[in-house]
């Protein structure tokens, strides 16, 4: 069988989905659906724009994919995507480069891999985003080097701080909804195949990465509008002593002629 998910989109409206989508509904929390759609055949969607499949062939998938695209915001035309050979065996469950067995593929099994899937394609997505955002912050620290001031200034600066954080606190919320902590709290196998998961797809080292490159991206704003708000501040103190200036210069005038 066949597991995959892809990132169509940055949201998708799961409550208008439920009203196309053909399948049982075996989850449904607010943040993700999972439906079985045929025999070992399962399709799950998460708010944040992803859709998983299970079992089910390309074909499918792209009319699976058509029908939730009306639904999406800020679609995406390039979308990322992550897939895996799963096996079901006798034998116990073992997570390898591109292959995952599993002594049997219950619902809590599938879930576990479809939200690691999830989790590391969402992951592929806004690592894109931050190394296009940190190489654009360094255009601008080149450009400080080399020129002794800053190219973003005012409200282009602000809006460029306020996209840097709106990006962190998507990435947050995003990755909370994968926690897979309440599935795996009570179920010691699913604890055990969620572990192998993460370390196979490098979850929490690219998590850390993410932060990490959004932390240098957040210092270097910080720093340009530190250097903004000291030349403002420069600006108007000399303003005030212009004026003070001036006013020395009115009185004399007026006290002597």
């Amino acid at each position: 069988m066949n597991a995959s998910v892809i990132r169509i989109a940055q949201n998708i409206n799961l409550r208008s989905c439920k009203e196309v989508i053909n399948g049982t509904l075996l989850v449904n929390d607010g943040d993700k659906l999972f439906y079985a759609i045929g025999e070992g055949q399962y399709l799950c969607m998460f708010r944040y724009g992803v859709i998983g499949f299970f079992g089910i062939s390309v074909q499918e998938e792209k009319a699976f994919a058509d029908q939730v695209v009306p639904f999406c915001t800020q679609v995406s035309e390039d979308p990322f995507r992550e897939e895996m050979t799963v096996v079901v065996t006798e034998e116990t469950d073992r997570v390898e480069f591109n292959r995952i067995s599993l002594k049997s593929a219950d619902l809590g099994a599938i879930k576990i891999v479809m939200i690691n899937l999830a989790h590391s394609v969402v992951l592929d997505d806004y690592t894109r985003i931050t190394e296009n955002l940190l190489e654009d912050t360094n255009t601008h620290t080149r450009y400080l080097e080399e020129k002794g001031r800053i190219s973003l200034k005012g409200k282009k600066l602000i809006r460029y701080i306020a996209r840097v954080m709106n990006i962190k606190n998507r990435i947050a919320e995003n990755l909370n909804i994968l926690d897979n902590s309440d599935i795996t709290w009570e179920n010691e196998r699913l604890h055990r195949l969620d572990m192998e998961l993460k370390i196979n797809f490098d979850i929490n080292d690219r998590h850390r990465y993410l932060e990490d490159q959004l932390g240098i991206v957040k210092e270097n704003l910080e720093l340009f509008k530190d250097i903004m708000q000291h030349r403002e501040s420069t600006i108007l103190e000399w303003i005030i002593i212009i004026l003070i200036l001036i006013e020395v210069i009115d009185t004399f005038w007026l006290k002597f002629y």
